[in-house]
């Protein structure tokens, strides 16, 4: 599909930000923004993807607000049908541009019979010893892959709707959801610290001198990292 240029974008279909109409059936179609989304997303990357809006029903994405690609199927869009064309867009970006980082974590974990990330020849994270390179080791395995992923599709979907003429709909920090990862696994970190009254003291107060270091840095550091992912994504789609 050919790209049109970015003024062309702007009209009235776009006007509440939804890629979806209801039909009088109870299902939902794809709207001309929507149409929109999918058409820039493919202009830029040359592939193609199919879009199934979610129904109600048990453990469905259905009113979530969100959508997903499920890795056996990631020319498939699975999305909340009141979801924003940010939302398509976004899981349009890990159909269409994965990240080499992703692909690899993807790979091992699918290639493991425990469902892990960690190669055979590697070691379990669970008798490393307590240093800092330990924190690293499982933060750079476990956790990045994931996380810049998604700041990748964040970047992608921002560029999308800015092509649209619509701006951050999300309504608020873009790398705010793909640091989640990052601050999660520092969570687990604190989490599994000597406690005082039933609390984590965490590792800035129980952690060795590497392992205090190493947490800081990667705190210090996880913003620039995902924002530098983020614009990569987000000039994968000219304007």
């Amino acid at each position: 599909m050919g790209t049109r240029k970015a003024g062309q974008w702007l009209d009235g279909h776009h006007h509440n930000h939804s890629p979806f109409n209801p039909e009088v059936d109870g299902t939902f179609s794809v709207n001309q923004t929507g149409a929109d989304v999918m058409e820039i997303l493919s202009g830029a990357s040359g592939s193609s993807s199919s879009i199934n809006p979610a129904t109600p029903g048990e453990g469905s994405l259905y009113g979530t607000g969100g959508g997903s690609v499920m890795w056996a199927k990631p020319s498939e869009l699975n999305v909340d049908p009141h979801a924003s064309a940010h939302v398509l867009a976004h899981e349009g970006a890990h159909s269409q541009f994965p990240t080499a980082l992703s692909e690899e974590y993807k790979r091992r974990i699918l290639a493991s019979a425990e469902g892990s990330p960690y190669a055979g020849r590697e070691w379990n994270p669970t008798n490393l010893p307590r240093n800092g390179a330990s924190i690293r080791y499982m933060y750079e395995t476990e956790v990045v892959p994931t996380m810049l992923e998604e700041a990748n599709a964040q970047g992608i979907a921002r560029a999308v709707t800015d092509k649209m003429g619509l701006g951050n709909i999300e309504g608020r920090d873009n790398l705010s959801y793909p640091m989640i990862y990052g601050y999660k696994f520092l969570d687990q970190l604190d989490n599994n610290t000597p406690t005082l009254d039933g609390i984590p003291l965490g590792v800035g107060i129980t952690g060795t001198d590497s392992e205090r270091e190493e947490y800081y840095r990667i705190v210090d550091n996880m913003r620039t990292r995902v924002q530098r992912q983020f614009n990569h994504g987000y000039n994968l789609i000219p304007q």
